[in-house]
């Protein structure tokens, strides 16, 4: 059976979540996946078996993997490794590291790094928007109560420094090509301070951020040429988007997704062609 893969996309009106589709595969070859970094939280939530996962390539290869029926996924600067089954359904969600108090309850700090089982940042109702979801059998549909369930948790208190908002928004605007002395004087602080407030907030500095919006910036350009058929020109892309030469792309896809720019495009060949590694709207406030 020729394998199948598809994204239905949909646009949110829910404050903080910049993206949200569901995904269907079948007839996939057993493998495994990387689910590469981004400058977004990411929340999926499984259709089908539980997600299969280790956080980083050590822990793959030690076999200490746990598994999920959903997850969220904090900012975090490695690829992380996932079991790819023959067949898979679910919706993944983007939402923005600044929205995680207003959305979660908690600073994007205390997500850092991991993954963690839906239900122990979102609460027990989690499990039941799930077993909600299963009885759902349209896309649109399905999309739709999971923007009615996260409309209901965005009044949650949020009060995120104006300094770490102003460095975010500059950032973003620039695909992360901003120096943290120009974020820094953007926003009125030392260098220091601002590295503090960032971290004590999203988990990483603004030097890491800016790498992590830039690789974002990168991916996107990527995903974009792949879909229209191009091969992807990683020397004008890395030009664009704020590298200093090709080189300097490569050792950021080799920090992020433990690839080569070419072999992760030829890895994920199948996956950016059907609409995924797309980068999510919404990042610059």
């Amino acid at each position: 059976m020729e394998p199948q893969l598809m994204f239905v996309r949909a646009t949110s009106s829910v404050p903080g979540i910049s993206a949200i589709y569901g995904y269907e595969s079948t007839g996939q070859p057993v493998g495994v996946h990387q689910g590469v970094p981004s400058g977004s939280l990411t929340v999926v939530i499984s259709l089908d078996d539980p997600i299969e996962m280790a956080d980083d390539a050590e822990s793959w290869q030690r076999g200490r993997t746990r598994a999920h029926d959903a997850l969220v996924s904090g900012l975090h600067t490695r690829p992380a490794y996932i079991r790819q089954p023959v067949s898979e359904r679910g919706i993944q969600l983007a939402v923005h590291p600044l929205a995680a108090r207003r959305l979660f309850g908690m600073p994007t700090a205390e997500l850092a790094q991991r993954t963690w089982e839906a239900e122990s940042v979102l609460g027990p109702d989690a499990r039941q928007l799930r077993q909600r979801l299963h009885e759902i059998d349209s896309w649109p549909a399905r999309l739709a109560a999971v923007e009615e369930y996260f409309t209901t948790r965005a009044g949650l208190p949020s009060t995120v420094r104006r300094e770490v908002t102003g460095a975010w928004s500059c950032l973003a605007s620039a695909g992360g090509a901003r120096s943290v002395a120009e974020l820094a004087d953007e926003v009125g602080v030392s260098e220091r301070q601002l590295s503090k407030l960032m971290t004590q907030e999203l988990g990483v500095g603004p030097k890491m951020l800016a790498r992590l919006l830039r690789f974002d910036h990168a991916l996107g350009r990527i995903g974009a040429q792949v879909r229209a058929g191009t091969t992807p020109n990683l020397a004008e892309i890395a030009v664009r988007c704020g590298f200093y030469d090709q080189s300097h792309l490569a050792r950021d896809f080799h920090l992020f997704t433990d690839r080569a720019p070419s072999r992760f495009v030829a890895d994920e060949f199948r996956n950016i062609q059907a609409g995924g590694h797309q980068p999510p709207t919404g990042l610059t406030s």
